[in-house]
């Protein structure tokens, strides 16, 4: 069997593997904001709604015209989307495993592409939701791939990836663009020479274009954080890519580069490649007459939220695991480099005592309550670990002051350098919002790269198979740590008893008693009313409409709603898009079904909109109360 076969169904194993392990957690849970938020404008798109026209949000349209066709094609059912999700993940570990095969041996590979399926397939709702961002990092894997299997025609991968990274932002704008910088930032970086057509002007045009493209760079990953942020956010987000601009720029300047007509052509092949997509979005609207509309949910929306989670600092008991851990690695490589014998027994002293520290310290951990969560904190570290350990490896230049044993001997392969930039851009993934389920949500876009340093790790002169196999010993065992908490989770998720309740648009799928019987006996409720009548949720639980199969009476502003139930908008800019004399005036027009929160307690709807609540309260009664809600209708 050749290498491609043989790597292809290692490729499928992969992609197997994952899936029976994702398919573990498909049945169980509710999410009913999350979900609710993507599911129901998918559900209004399977029965010819637009995007953006007929309803706001802030993801791409992509996202919702996906789903939306595997509704109208299948059904309009919750385990339609679970599956499809299982299948994503599955892709995303698949194409994980090929892009890391690329710059590291095949167990390292392996294993970065386990510690994916563990993260991703865990019972959590981060991973159960179908968020554009898990879509979005498939096709950034896939443009990084199309990169590393070039073979010589460069232009065609850089036009392959501007496509594949277009299409991830008609998802998630963010992840498509920056990784679209990333891809840039290597193009610009790449001296593999080969000939070329002439670029205008020569080499001194390919310049000005590859610089221009360097200072565009900066200042949007600088805007981009400008409107909140902290100095440890800032710092730890825009260090990387900066750092990186600038050693490109001086290389451009001094003019150090081997082929600058080449990158500049690559540079113009993926914006190409980039712009084609985009371009059919814009046509596709402008034939719908709805250009304007895409327009303003592009270029307004965004600005509505208010929206800024700081990057949180993690545990300090994590942070001293981590930092043993790397030293006694960096303690391991020592000890199989230095030149006498008695430098080799020192280190490999100074190895041991870190290590043996790290485990003690990770059993008093886990010897605490709440040890899993903080160990999830381990994982999600790796981001800012392989991104800032590779900026050595990748840009040599800027370290001269290390000692010259740490120093890296050569350029490392250009795929390397690719997931290095991307990772760099893919560090502002983590703005507005830097909480542990976000740094989560992004790991596989990483993972190349640590599969990348750790194969550089592992590489060192007199190590051979051996010195592989010892480094391999050591990071399988700090994988095996971090995939704790998720099986953990896995375990005791699928040992809680699960609930009798059913509901007709979530075949199969069961929980756990209290919120998830109450919303099925809502749900049953529901279907007894008149079907005719819409409805209006202000539980911010916009799962509800989809499960009881009844549209929103503010269909197009549901999205808004969502954002004034978890106070991400401003007063004055909800009520501006949302004015309460057209709440009042659907109210009385539609007199929907309402659903509030058991008692008249103001909640985040009353407080935003006082006038639409008084409304409510002289124009409805309640006609059932269902566990903590409560069902209204109109009364005259």
């Amino acid at each position: 069997m050749t290498d491609t076969g043989r790597e292809r169904l290692w490729t499928a194993a992969v992609f197997a593997l994952a899936a029976l392990y994702c398919l573990a957690r498909v049945w169980r849970g509710l999410e009913l904001a999350e979900e609710g938020h993507i599911l129901y404008p998918s559900w209004q798109v399977a029965r010819g709604a637009l995007p953006y026209r007929d309803f706001y949000h802030l993801y791409g349209p992509a996202l919702f015209l996906l789903n939306g066709a595997l509704y109208r094609l299948c059904g309009a059912d919750l385990w339609i989307t679970r599956v499809s999700l299982v299948v994503l993940e599955a892709l995303v570990a698949a194409l994980l495993y090929r892009t890391a095969r690329s710059v590291a041996p095949r167990r390292f590979a392996l294993l970065a592409a386990a510690l994916a399926a563990v993260v991703w397939g865990s019972p959590g709702w981060v991973f159960t939701t179908p968020y554009a961002n898990h879509y979005a990092i498939a096709l950034i894997l896939l443009g990084l791939q199309a990169v590393v299997t070039a073979r010589g025609r460069f232009v065609r991968a850089c036009v392959l990836a501007g496509v594949c990274f277009a299409l991830a932002g008609l998802f998630k704008q963010t992840s498509g663009a920056f990784a679209f910088l990333g891809l840039g930032l290597f193009v610009v970086w790449d001296h593999t020479s080969g000939a070329t057509v002439r670029f205008p002007g020569g080499d001194a045009g390919a310049r000005v274009v590859r610089v221009a493209f360097l200072a565009a760079a900066l200042a949007i990953a600088v805007l981009y954080l400008r409107p909140a942020s902290t100095p440890w956010t800032s710092a730890m987000l825009l260090t990387p890519i900066t750092v990186s601009i600038a050693a490109l720029a001086i290389r451009e300047l001094r003019g150090r580069v081997a082929a600058p007509q080449r990158g500049a052509w690559g540079l113009i092949a993926a914006s190409a490649g980039f712009a084609v997509p985009l371009v059919g979005c814009a046509a596709f609207y402008a034939a719908h007459g709805a250009l304007g509309d895409l327009m303003f949910n592009v270029l307004r929306v965004p600005t509505l939220l208010r929206w800024f989670d700081p990057l949180a600092v993690p545990p300090s008991r994590v942070v001293l695991i981590a930092a043993l851990s790397l030293a006694g690695g960096a303690a391991v490589r020592a000890a199989r480099t230095a030149g006498s014998l008695w430098r080799r027994r020192a280190a490999a002293a100074v190895a041991v005592a870190c290590l043996s520290a790290a485990a003690a310290a990770l059993a008093l951990l886990v010897h605490r309550p709440g040890w899993q969560w903080q160990l999830v904190w381990g994982v999600a570290l790796l981001p800012f670990v392989a991104v800032w350990g590779a900026l050595p490896l990748v840009l040599p230049e800027i370290v001269a002051w290390l000692p010259r044993s740490l120093r890296p001997t050569a350029e490392p392969p250009p795929p390397m350098a690719l997931f290095f930039f991307a990772g760099s851009a893919g560090l502002l993934l983590f703005y507005p919002s830097g909480d542990l389920y976000h740094l989560l949500m992004s790991l596989p876009l990483f993972l190349p790269l640590v599969a990348a340093g750790t194969a550089c790790w592992s590489r060192v002169p007199a190590g051979g198979r051996r010195g592989e196999s010892v480094a391999f010993a050591v990071v399988s065992g700090m994988a095996v740590v971090l995939c704790l908490p998720f099986v953990s989770l896995q375990v005791r998720v699928s040992g809680i008893p699960a609930s009798a309740a059913v509901f007709a648009r979530a075949s199969g799928i069961t929980g756990a008693a209290g919120q998830f019987e109450q919303a099925a006996d809502l749900v049953r409720y529901l279907e007894s009313l008149p079907p005719e009548r819409p409805l209006l949720i202000l539980v911010n639980q916009p799962l509800l409409y989809f499960l009881s199969g009844r549209d929103s009476a503010l269909a197009r502003e549901e999205y808004l709603l969502y954002l004034v139930g978890f106070g991400l908008i401003r007063d004055d800019d909800a009520r501006a898009q949302v004015p309460e004399s057209m709440i009042i005036e659907r109210l009385a027009g539609a007199q929907p079904i309402v659903v509030d929160y058991g008692s008249a307690a103001p909640n985040k709807f009353r407080r935003m909109f006082p006038e639409a609540a008084r409304f409510l309260d002289t124009h409805y009664q309640p006609v059932r109360v269902i566990g903590r809600y409560r069902v209204l209708t109109w009364a005259g």
